[in-house]
């Protein structure tokens, strides 16, 4: 495991299981960890009091905070070393009650994992959140019952206040029972179980755990023991939804079950589920003798509409066809005939596709026919052919959707003048400036800039021409005309655009090697946030190239002393990840907070633990520790 996503990791579960005061690094590891630096990723930053003495007491809050941070991050990697005495130690430090619980919940839990349950249990009741203690006693009662002490896990269980964590060790106590094949005394437990979702879901999971026993009889009788005539219906149709999953698939079992469904759409979505799979085995006879006998016509409808579907992807069109024919619905009717439209017209049967079209009803499905017949026509470049269809829908917003379509595929192929000319055919400008987009991103890609950037000028919304500028820039640069895009950058008027623009530029130069041009595009941003996010983004490729000297002098250039500290801290987290470890731990110590010092110390050992130098990971974590000690 890298030691930046672990880092991370661990500051977020600080960040979100803990109330915090003052700052906090809660980071997002997603957002770091793939260094999206595109992203904006900040502390939170306490509204600094107005007097003096409001400043003392929010640094006070803010030095409480890294100290718990520091030592919940020292606790859990003593944890992960196997040191619970000194973990525990270190737990007891912690001046957050909330951090200090958690800890307390994760040591008991190694040790009831290696069977140390009196000092496990011990350690639980000095946990004060009652919800904490809950899970720790939840877990520890769970590991008992994996021992085969079910008769204590029972006991612990009744102990446990909330009924959420009551259920979790209940429900773990019998699936540990039925797997030991004690059934009866499962079920036994099952029943005491106080909140009624988990009842439900241990009861079907012992229903699972006898099917896929192959025990379907037993599964049966058990769900006809289930008092609720819901929670009995739930269990069938998962035996049924089991049965049809199987290799051994028996339809007849399956259809004997299903008919034991009391609820009417319970039951037909059973049926369903037989029908489908045996249309899929190409038992077609079968499944529509089953369809027949459902005397509800939506219901039939729908097996009908399955079956046809089954045929369509089997390639048999014609009898897909005929099927759809006989289904009552109109509705389903429809949904068949579009999806052997679209079958028909990605098969290159554009004639047959149209004809049928003409069958459906609903004019949603219509339109959506003649949509991929119209798409299809595209990818085969018959414009014209594309263009006609595309005419007869009467969706406004979708004839708009297929024209944009049109407009792009005849751009992508060079046919310039005539996308500008359907391109005026369309009336919604959105979808207008949609099209204006996609001739403007092509004529760039082609290297046609000027003429790119005339046609810009004709898109109406602010931000989609600040995107295509976007684009049209990027590509400049890509093609190593920096001056350009950032010239052209200075033309955006959308400000959120201009931004990403010279943030992606201050990028590129960083990644070429123009060190200082990409400090200066940085320095231009407007505002300060997107500024220290460049910089940010420029120390991080110099880090990542292995130019650390470079990535500590632009640090130091970041007046945010917050963000600052954040970029030491990922610069430091790099160099332990390569095997630096002499250079991390030096860069650790220009850390101004000794608690950030001590979680990214905290961070390297885990990285020394993972490549077996647990002598100096050991180490690491002790001066760690006597820097949070330290005034």
């Amino acid at each position: 495991m890298g030691t930046q996503p672990y880092l991370l990791t661990l500051i977020t579960l600080f960040a979100v299981l803990t109330p915090q005061h003052g700052v906090s690094a809660s980071l997002n590891p997603a957002e770091l960890s793939t260094r999206d630096e595109s992203k904006i990723v900040q502390a939170d930053v306490l509204v600094e009091a107005s007097s003096a003495q409001g400043e003392q007491v929010a640094q006070a809050r803010r030095d409480e905070s890294g100290k718990a941070e520091a030592l919940f991050a020292i606790a859990f990697q003593l944890i992960s070393l196997g040191k619970i005495d000194q973990a525990l130690q270190v737990a007891q430090t912690i001046p957050d009650e909330s951090s200090k619980d958690i800890v307390l919940s994760e040591i008991a839990s190694k040790l009831a994992a290696s069977g140390k349950i009196n000092q496990a249990l011990q350690l639980a009741q000095q946990i004060q959140e009652q919800s904490t203690k809950d899970v720790a006693l939840s877990g520890i009662a769970s590991k008992l019952a994996a021992s085969g002490k079910i008769n204590q896990a029972l006991q612990l269980a009744q102990k446990i206040k909330d009924e959420y964590s009551t259920g979790e060790a209940l429900s773990s106590i019998t699936g540990h029972l039925a797997l030991s094949g004690k059934i009866d005394q499962a079920l036994q437990v099952a029943q005491t179980i106080p909140d009624e979702s988990f009842k439900k879901s241990t009861l079907h999971g012992i229903a699972d755990y006898l099917i896929s026993s192959g025990k379907i009889d037993q599964a049966v009788q058990l769900a006809q023991t289930f008092h609720d005539e819901s929670t009995k219906d739930v269990a069938l149709s998962g035996i049924v939804f089991k049965l049809t999953s199987s290799e051994k698939f028996d339809p007849t079992l399956a259809l004997q079950v299903a008919q034991q469904i009391q609820e009417k759409s319970s039951k037909n979505s059973a049926l369903s589920s037989i029908v489908s799979l045996l249309a899929a085995l190409g038992k077609i006879d079968q499944a529509l003798q089953i369809t027949q006998t459902i005397p509800d016509e939506s219901s039939r409808a729908s097996m009908l509409s399955s079956i046809a579907q089954q045929l369509l992807l089997s390639g048999k069109i014609n009898p897909a066809l005929k099927l759809a024919q006989t289904i009552p619905a109109q509705a389903e009717k429809d949904s068949t005939l579009h999806g052997i439209v679209a079958e028909l017209a990605s098969s290159g049967k554009i004639e047959q596709a149209l004809q049928l079209t003409q069958q459906i009803q609903a004019q949603s499905y219509k339109d959506s026919a003649l949509s991929r017949i119209a798409n299809r026509l595209v990818s085969s470049e018959k414009f014209d052919q594309a263009l006609e269809v595309a005419q007869q829908i009467q969706d406004q917003s979708s004839k708009n959707l297929d024209l944009v379509s049109i407009v792009a595929k005849l751009a992508s192929s060079g046919k310039i003048d005539q996308a500008l000319q359907l391109t005026q055919q369309i009336q919604d400008q959105s979808h207008k400036d949609s099209a204006l987009r996609s001739l403007a991103e092509q004529l760039a890609a082609s290297g046609k800039i000027e003429q790119a950037l005339q046609l810009t000028q004709n898109i109406k919304d602010e931000s989609a021409q600040g995107a295509t500028l976007f684009n049209i820039a990027q590509q400049l640069a890509a093609s190593g005309k920096i001056d350009q895009a950032l010239q052209l950058a200075q033309d955006i008027k959308d400000e959120s655009s201009k931004a990403q623009v010279l943030h992606s530029l201050a990028q590129q130069l960083a990644a070429s090697g123009k060190l200082n041009q990409a400090i200066q595009v940085a320095q231009s941003l407007p505002l300060e946030s997107s500024k220290s996010s460049a910089l940010r983004s420029i120390t991080n490729e110099l880090a990542i190239r292995g130019k650390i000297d470079q990535a500590l002098q632009l640090a130091q250039d970041i007046k945010d002393e917050s963000f600052k500290a954040l970029l030491l801290r990922s610069i430091a987290q790099l160099l332990a990840e390569s095997g630096d470890f002499d250079k991390a731990i030096q860069v650790t110590q220009s850390l101004k907070n000794k608690y950030y010092q001590a979680s990214t110390l905290a961070a390297i050992a885990h990285e020394l633990t993972s490549t077996g130098q647990t002598e100096q990971a050991s180490r690491t974590l002790n001066q760690a520790l006597e820097i949070v000690a330290s005034n």
